[in-house]
């Protein structure tokens, strides 16, 4: 279920990021424009390759780990997001510093969460 879901969210990430690329052409945006659809579009890749795994190993899905690096990235990526569009609309200097490091924080927690996932499972199979 978990990977479906990723799935899903990966695609709307990646029709997100195209839009973006998209509307840099036509308005003519700047650098930042365009490095925002590549950020989006990077994490389309990395949630579409936990999706993969997740996948192909259904074990690792029922585990705690995998539904705290679920949950803390689903979390994080949004937060990242609208610290994007706060910091590109010039709105909120603030409040898009601490969205952005909070959900910062956010991924890369859920990050590690997922690596020692895959690792303590290699671990056991190796046993």
């Amino acid at each position: 279920m978990m990977d479906k879901i990723w799935i899903r969210i990966s695609i709307v990430y990646v029709l997100l990021s195209i839009a973006s690329w998209i509307s840099c052409v036509f308005v003519k945006a700047g650098l930042h424009m365009i490095m925002f659809g590549s950020v989006i579009f990077v994490g389309a890749l990395v949630m579409a390759l936990c999706s993969m795994i997740y996948a192909r190993r259904p074990e690792l899905k029922s585990r705690m780990l995998s539904k705290f690096h679920f949950w803390l990235y689903q979390i994080g990526a949004p937060a990242i997001l609208a610290a994007l569009y706060l910091s590109l609309a010039d709105k909120a200097g603030d409040l898009s510093l601490s969205l952005f490091s909070v959900g910062g924080a956010f991924m890369v927690m859920g990050t590690i969460l997922f690596i020692l996932s895959i690792t303590q499972k290699i671990e056991q199979a190796a046993e």
